[in-house]
């Protein structure tokens, strides 16, 4: 069994673009198995609508690195951060982990994005956390979105 850290593996991610209701754009990184989900949500809950939607692989800085040469000519490449935010919860003794996914640009807005969603009294306490880990997102744009499975597509 590997003890390493988690933030030391890939992630798969949804690379998309998000039109708001005023036609203004932004892009949004999402965990592949979450992705549908999220969708619908942004869709029925906020009037977004996700385009250019498209498979990425988040890897931590060392890794991607490592294999530069190998990782440069797959894809797109993107200066991405997984973002961490670690909130301990006193009264049920455990913590609760929100991770996101944000371009290196607009990782301190995502932070703060992230800290207005949580009470005061925690933003005020020692109870919470949040650790930036340095990555690359490698984005694929060749796979139909409607056949996205598990990262799978139809062939």
């Amino acid at each position: 069994m590997t003890t390493a850290h988690p933030e030391l593996h890939s992630q798969k991610l949804v690379r998309c673009h998000i039109r708001n209701p005023q036609s203004e754009t932004s892009i949004r990184f999402v965990e592949l198995e979450n992705f549908r989900l999220w969708e619908y949500m942004m869709r029925h809950k906020h009037g977004l609508v996700a385009e250019a939607v498209s498979l990425c692989l988040w890897v931590n800085l060392k890794e991607y690195h490592r294999k530069e040469n190998i990782y440069a000519r797959a894809g797109d490449v993107h200066t991405l951060n997984s973002i961490v935010l670690n909130i301990f919860d006193p009264l049920n003794g455990y913590s609760h982990v929100i991770k996101r996914y944000a371009l290196a640009a607009d990782t301190e807005r995502l932070k703060t994005t992230l800290l207005s969603h949580i009470s005061v009294d925690v933003r005020e306490s020692d109870r919470f956390d949040v650790t930036v880990y340095p990555g690359f997102g490698v984005a694929r744009s060749d796979v139909d979105d409607q056949q996205l499975i598990l990262g799978l597509a139809d062939q």
